[in-house]
């Protein structure tokens, strides 16, 4: 018995002497003697046996509990501290950037990218690889300033090619999946998603592009291009994430609108090639639920004119109201046609319900391609090919941003007649902008199916409005800082008296 109280004594010293040589911050030197004693009390009666009745005497004491030393970390505890916290500040992906994503991976899989028809005049395959400028972040990292720059040998850039290209590409697209989508809305998320800059800039990626002889760039968007690749190589997953650099969806818009031109406007070579494309891959790009989806509504995204010269251009419209009405009556019976006369209704919102919210994707992409179309049309048969394409990229994004207007859309509407088709008596005798706005837009989009092989009909209709569109821009002083002498040429389409509206925008450019 008195080896074993003399062994028992030893231990407790030792633990004693161990404890005593823990820093204790909130102890002074007077209060240590105390101190020491509560230790023996401690551990005396835990090695009794009575732990837990002692560690409730030390709590309810006026001094601190003892630190109690904390287990070694685990494996699980290491790995679970090197998980990443999600930003609460950075929101989650929406279902349609996740529906893009997926996209871009399955087209990273694709064993074999169906090979693009070539285009056949070297003179404008030049031009479609001659990117416009993009970036404008300056250079100041001195490896980025190595980046060797491709000088350009075309006459001009892509830039008035991918701005017809875009309106081009997106009504192609519509018209391809439509067949393929199963509601409203998985119609809608598809074609948005097989239209963005994400997914087509990644398929010219996919088809080695930006390495042709023809590719040219400024050295900001090839160190973009740069620094895109190295994040590839680092993450190979974000290859279904990240924005691409932007010349590069822009060298297959213009690619597109190239291809259409060179077989004479028709563009079945090209939506077969895409179609051949898209086909493979519409699953990828189908958010879960889209199939089932009841919501047959679809939203028209229309938006004022940032010009704000709707009122102005009315006053022009009326001048030519009768050829309008004469010529935009193929609305009327296409809408007839397609539907049987079956009304428009909608819901609280003024939002436009089914049947007719199904075509109004494919009415917005078609009546902008007209309205590109209709611009040209006024060109010289080389406007490509001139150094002021570019500058005309400006006037076509003035065009499109005036005629898509509600007030503008609504008031051609309200002209060929299409309040008529409205299920309510009050919607027929007094229609609302954006009522009669969506019935216009979906009035294009029966008219593209009905006339899908004979689109040029619509062209006497789409030269009035652009020619009044033109009209209203210039006379609101949109030419102010664009170099007249470039547009003698096509002013007289638009304007009577061209030569009096040049010195008068000339003095209004010249007064800034």
């Amino acid at each position: 018995m008195a080896r074993k109280r003399k062994s028992s004594t030893t231990s407790l010293a030792k633990q004693e002497a161990k404890l005593s040589k823990v820093p204790r911050t909130d102890q002074t030197n007077d209060t240590s003697s105390s101190t020491k004693s509560k230790l023996k009390r401690f551990w005396s009666k835990s090695a009794a046996g009575q732990h837990s009745s002692s560690s409730s005497t030390a709590t309810t004491s006026n001094t601190e509990p003892l630190p109690t030393p904390s287990p070694p970390p685990t494996s699980e505890s290491q790995d679970s501290s090197n998980v990443a916290v999600p930003n609460p500040e950075v929101p989650p992906p929406t279902p349609q950037q996740l529906a893009v994503r997926f996209l871009r991976s399955a087209l990273a899989e694709m064993p074999v990218v169906p090979e693009a028809p070539p285009l056949r005049d070297p003179e404008r395959r030049r031009i479609v690889f001659n990117c416009h400028e993009t970036t404008s972040r300056e250079l100041k990292d001195e490896g980025e300033k190595r980046v060797s720059e491709k000088r350009a040998y075309a006459p001009t850039t892509n830039k008035l090619r991918e701005t017809c290209g875009d309106k081009r590409l997106g009504m192609l697209v519509d018209r391809i999946c439509e067949p393929l989508a199963k509601t409203t809305e998985h119609h809608r998320n598809v074609v948005k998603a097989f239209s963005c800059n994400d997914f087509l800039g990644y398929l010219v990626y996919r088809l080695g592009w930006h390495l042709d002889p023809d590719f040219v760039a400024t050295r900001e968007d090839l160190c973009e291009l740069d620094r895109w690749e190295q994040s590839l190589k680092k993450d190979p997953s974000r290859r279904a994430r990240g924005k691409v650099p932007k010349f590069l969806p822009n060298i297959g818009e213009s690619y597109i609108e190239e291809l259409c031109a060179q077989n004479g406007g028709d563009d079945r070579e090209a939506k077969e090639w895409m179609r051949r494309i898209i086909e493979p891959l519409f699953k990828a790009a189908t958010i879960p639920g889209d199939e089932f989806s009841s919501n047959q509504t679809n939203p028209y995204p229309a938006k004022s004119c940032a010009v704000c010269c709707e009122r102005e251009m009315l006053d022009y419209v009326n001048e030519v109201s009768r050829r309008i009405i004469l010529h935009g009556q193929i609305l009327w019976h296409a809408v007839w046609k397609e539907t049987g006369g079956q009304p428009m209704k909608f819901d609280a919102n003024e939002n436009l319900l089914s049947p007719h919210s199904h075509v109004l994707e494919s009415g917005d992409a078609l009546f902008k391609t007209f309205v590109t179309d209709g611009l040209l049309l006024t060109q010289p048969a080389d406007i490509f090919e001139r150094p002021e394409s570019p500058e005309l990229a400006v006037v076509a994004a003035a065009l499109l941003d005036l005629l898509t207007s509600p007030e503008i859309s609504g008031y051609l509407g309200g002209l060929v007649g299409l309040h008529l088709f409205f299920a309510e008596f009050k919607d027929r005798q007094k229609p609302s902008k954006k009522k009669l706005s969506q019935a216009f837009t979906a009035a294009m989009g029966w008219f593209g199916r009905h006339h899908d092989k004979d689109l040029v009909i619509m062209e006497p209709f789409m030269k009035l409005v652009v020619a009044r569109a033109m009209k209203t821009l210039i006379a609101h002083g949109m030419f102010m800082y664009v170099e007249f002498s470039r547009y003698a040429q096509s002013l007289p389409f638009f304007v009577d008296n061209s030569a009096d509206c040049l010195k008068f925008q000339t003095e209004r450019r010249d007064s800034f």
